[in-house]
């Protein structure tokens, strides 16, 4: 992988790896860190950056089934093959 990961965004992605379909608000609460910080890393992780630029690809997000209005996050197949690297390390 050549792209930067920021810490942030690895504390992240270990907490969708642990408990997938989590919310914003339920990152933010299990990892301290702002819901515009937890915005803007989701985006980053995701398909498409906030400036319109590519993510890394390793998160995808999906309607909450129960709150239409709320996003809900999983790991992408890209995003759960750099946890298991980091995981076996």
């Amino acid at each position: 992988m050549n792209e930067a990961i920021a810490p942030q965004q690895i504390e992240i992605l270990f907490e969708i790896a642990s408990q997938p379909g989590l919310t914003q608000q339920e990152l933010a609460n299990r990892t301290g860190m702002a819901l515009s910080s937890i915005s803007r890393n989701l985006m980053a992780l995701g398909e498409w950056n906030r400036s319109g630029k590519p993510g890394l690809s390793l998160v995808e997000t999906a309607d909450d089934p129960n709150e239409r209005r709320r996003q809900i996050a999983f790991l992408s197949p890209k995003g759960g093959a750099l946890c298991a690297v980091f995981l076996s390390n």
